[in-house]
């Protein structure tokens, strides 16, 4: 009865391992692939947006949970500057250097005053995927 019993487990976790392990295989390479970003995706699980429709400049990285940490009030940035909807930040395309520049979206506060400027350092939001 005893050996039935192991004979029953074994086949259990032979099955188990048999279907988990590809899966597992294939989350793991697909979170440790160099692909391309999407727009709107967190990329790192740690809160870091990507977006790539950006033209011909490199796409904009944006810290969500850095963010959060310098503004605990999610009510200074959602629903003032952007909606509190994934997806949702540029649905009209108004989200650009020019708008920020007028002081809109990321320039209501990145204007030079609060935290460093749009107008002169791209690069601070602007980086290469690989990029801290």
């Amino acid at each position: 009865m005893v050996e039935i019993y192991n004979m029953k487990l074994f086949s259990i976790r032979k099955i188990l391992i048999t279907l988990a392990l590809p899966l597992l295989l294939v989350t793991f390479f697909e979170s440790h692939a160099a692909v391309a970003p999407k727009v709107g995706s967190i990329l790192d699980g740690e809160g870091i947006f990507w977006f790539t429709d950006t033209g011909e400049q490199a796409p904009v990285r944006f810290n969500h949970f850095g963010h959060q940490a310098q503004n605990p009030d999610c009510r200074i940035c959602h629903d003032i500057l952007f909606k509190m909807e994934r997806s949702s930040t540029d649905i009209n395309n108004l989200l650009n250097s020019k708008s920020m520049a007028d002081g809109k979206y990321c320039g209501a506060c990145h204007n030079g005053e609060r935290t460093f400027s749009v107008k002169d350092n791209c690069a601070a939001c602007h980086k290469k995927p690989t990029e801290p």
